[in-house]
């Protein structure tokens, strides 16, 4: 009995799609940095590596739902999947990518991580069902999938204080928010002319008070690593990075009261 949900007939949809997964690999990348913080020689273990692969697959599923409610045409600057190949094979394909994911991770063996997973699915579907509110949608799309799965790498690497896992968590959740606000505000004019949901328009137009909420969200997300016991240099200066690789190097840092 195969044990893969990835079959010959599923395999070249699959090709197609991977043109399309050029983003910036955040949510791995940031696993892996965790990862590194926590662990007590600095490394990455294969389980991690292995788990931050998945949840990079299951970002880019559920970019193939979106694109689908949204009616999307343009994904990563290329015409998107579900106008090349249909609404329906980019819905099913998604849902062949969840379930792959599902049976990936079960292969972790560790009920913990399951019920993450299964936690960020679950928001994803009220981030979408119930999306009236900008702010409840990306907390429930996005800032609760970077706070669970940032949870499961100290599980992975058997960090069992609860006070520590309470800091990631609300980390993970912050700059989940932050990482969202920015790519909505680099979005602002498309999603406008879409009529999406975007954090300038839910605060009036008002681009520097935008500003300055974004700004207040990372200070706020650097200040909770500065209470964990670890040393997050490493992962402070990998945030900047993406900051400044998402704002052409037009640091937020500009913002605010720095």
């Amino acid at each position: 009995m195969t044990t893969s949900l990835i079959t010959k007939q599923i395999k070249p949809f699959l090709k197609k799609y991977k043109h399309y997964c050029t983003g910036k690999m955040i949510r791995s990348n940031l696993i892996c940095q965790i990862a590194k913080s926590v662990n007590p020689e600095n490394n990455i273990s294969e389980k991690v590596i292995k788990f931050a692969a998945q949840m990079e697959i299951l970002h880019n599923a559920t970019l193939l739902h979106d694109d689908v409610l949204d009616d999307e045409e343009i994904r990563r600057g290329k015409t998107s999947f579900n106008k090349t190949l249909g609404n329906k094979n980019s819905i099913l394909l998604g849902d062949c990518m969840l379930a792959n994911v599902s049976y990936e991770i079960s292969q972790l063996e560790n009920v913990e991580i399951m019920k993450n997973v299964a936690l960020i699915l679950k928001c994803f579907g009220k981030g979408e069902l119930e999306s009236k509110n900008y702010f409840y949608k990306i907390a429930n799309k996005t800032a609760f999938f970077f706070a669970y799965i940032l949870d499961s790498v100290l599980v992975l690497e058997g960090i069992e204080d609860t006070k520590i896992r309470k800091s990631f968590f609300d980390f993970g959740k912050l700059y989940g928010m932050y990482f969202q606000m920015v790519d909505d505000y680099l979005d602002y004019d498309e999603d406008k002319r879409s009529g999406s949901l975007n954090i300038v328009s839910e605060l009036y137009e008002d681009k520097e008070k935008t500003l300055n909420l974004i700004a207040l969200t990372l200070i706020k997300c650097f200040e909770i690593l500065e209470t964990v016991p670890f040393d997050t240099e490493n992962l402070k200066q990998f945030i900047m990075e993406i900051d400044k690789e998402m704002l052409h190097s037009q640091s937020i840092q500009e913002y605010g009261n720095w």
